[in-house]
């Protein structure tokens, strides 16, 4: 039954893939590889949080934990307990990050010099929401970038199976009703592009 005072969940947003490229493109080299990696791989803050380079394989990444304030703890589910592929673009983005922090081998990968977990949400406060502002593109919050490479790879043609499987959700019905967004945008012809140029 419906809570008689419950209200209607609010509209959600959904990054696209122009609009992600033109992010990163104003973004420090920190900030980036955050937001490349939510955009690319489809992190939750949990997830970003507790990504360790041992996780990262270069072509892939293993999700193992998700840290939550300072609280460490698995996945939100068992199926998000699983493998990320990680495209060519993210690997370079990533592979320059590392090299700005000495090329370490173990360790939390997003962190501000001290080795502990970054506050995302204070990353978005003081570098990505400025960055926006200045190309009049609301901040949707962490979140959008997830629903974004669902909608970005729906709308390249992926099946709704290979969507939930990229995006860890334990029930199909999840990835279609929550996470696939409509978008009006030609940005695929962009995308498609950077690929080619991936190859080359």
């Amino acid at each position: 039954m419906v809570p008689r005072h419950g209200r209607e969940p609010g509209q959600t947003h959904a990054y696209d893939l122009d609009q992600i490229l033109q992010i990163l493109d104003l973004l420090p080299l920190l900030a980036k590889s955050l937001v490349a990696t939510a955009a690319f791989a489809g992190l939750r803050q949990g997830e970003l949080r507790g990504l360790e380079w041992n996780d990262y394989k270069g072509s892939e990444f293993i999700i193992n934990r998700s840290i939550w304030m300072s609280v460490v703890n698995l996945p939100k589910t068992r199926a998000s307990r699983d493998f990320v592929p990680v495209i060519p673009a993210l690997a370079e983005i990533l592979d320059e990050y590392r090299r700005s922090m000495g090329n370490p081998e173990a360790g939390v990968i997003f962190h501000s010099g001290n080795g502990l977990p970054i506050s995302v949400n204070r990353v978005a406060r003081r570098l990505i929401r400025p960055a926006l502002k200045s190309i009049h593109l609301p901040w949707y919050g962490w979140h959008a970038f997830r629903r974004g490479l669902a909608s970005n790879l729906y709308a390249m043609g992926a099946q709704d199976k290979v969507v939930k499987r990229i995006l860890r959700h334990s029930k199909p019905h999840v990835t279609k009703e929550r996470y696939i967004k409509v978008l009006i945008a030609p940005y695929w012809k962009r995308w498609r592009r950077c690929r080619r140029g991936s190859k080359n």
